[in-house]
């Protein structure tokens, strides 16, 4: 047998996720809404009401509301970003991702952060996961300046990516409010 490539072999650990050897226990759970940090956050959230959330980065700061963790492919930054949001009052929050987490995720996520969380949502068993703040439009995050634009600019990559995952792991449980992801996921 031919050895797995490292795309076919994060595959194959998803997938190992999926069949419950997750550092999380896979069980039923409702809807989560992923907070990210685009733009368009604010606006998004005006049209949804987030019952239980995740952040991404720091929009995990500024979320006046219960989140239930951190979920970033940057393990560096989450847990001082939790750090930061119970200094400032917040409820403290676990953090998940590929490194440096309370929780590892040893995925390739190939999609972004945002991706990564969908990841991570999808092993744990949510039903329905929204993501809010997560365009995928190159209009930069919510705290650049005006003129700031996402560093991001492989959209084909990414385009193909979240449709890849729509199709093989999603199975309809994440939605975009906004954005180029409410095209890809569908």
């Amino acid at each position: 047998m031919a050895a797995l490539n490292q795309c076919q072999a994060a595959q194959v650990r998803f997938l190992d996720f999926l069949n419950g050897d997750a550092p999380v226990e896979n069980k039923q759970r409702g809807k989560i809404h992923i907070l990210g940090d685009g733009r368009s956050i604010w606006d998004d959230l005006s049209k949804e009401t987030p019952q239980e959330a995740a952040a991404i980065h720091m929009a995990g700061l500024v979320y006046p509301g219960p989140l239930s963790f951190f979920a970033s492919c940057h393990g560096e930054i989450i847990t001082p970003l939790r750090e930061a949001r119970t200094a400032y009052g917040l409820n403290r929050a676990d953090t998940h991702s590929d490194a440096n987490a309370d929780y590892i995720w040893p995925i390739t996520y190939g999609g972004s952060s945002a991706m990564f969380a969908s990841l991570v949502c999808v092993a744990m068993g949510y039903s329905e996961i929204v993501l809010c703040g997560t365009p995928m439009n190159g209009g930069g995050h919510f705290y650049n300046p005006p003129s700031g634009r996402d560093d991001c600019s492989n959209f084909e990559g990414l385009e193909k990516n979240w449709r890849y995952a729509a199709q093989t792991y999603f199975q309809g449980k994440v939605r975009a409010v906004s954005g180029n992801l409410t095209r890809w996921l569908s």
